[in-house]
């Protein structure tokens, strides 16, 4: 059962028990899991933007490989 099934069934009882009390800990927990899911989302989000600039540089070096030795005069 996932926190939204728990969730939805708990708001059930709870209209036909006329009291809202027990919700108060499922509303917590979801607000946590979507609170740890954005910032899964935010740090993905981030790796992927690393892997692209590792790709870039990647190919940057296997370009300046491709093109030979450099010449000791452009190395200052």
């Amino acid at each position: 059962m996932t926190l939204r099934e728990a969730l939805d069934g708990a708001l059930e009882e709870a209209l036909q028990r006329q009291s809202f009390a027990p919700l108060e800990h499922l509303f917590g927990a979801e607000e946590a899991a979507m609170a740890a899911c954005e910032r899964l989302a935010a740090a993905l989000a981030a790796a992927e933007q690393r892997c692209v600039l590792l790709r870039v540089a990647l190919a940057h070096e296997r370009d300046l490989a491709a093109s030979g030795p450099i010449a000791w005069n452009r190395l200052h």
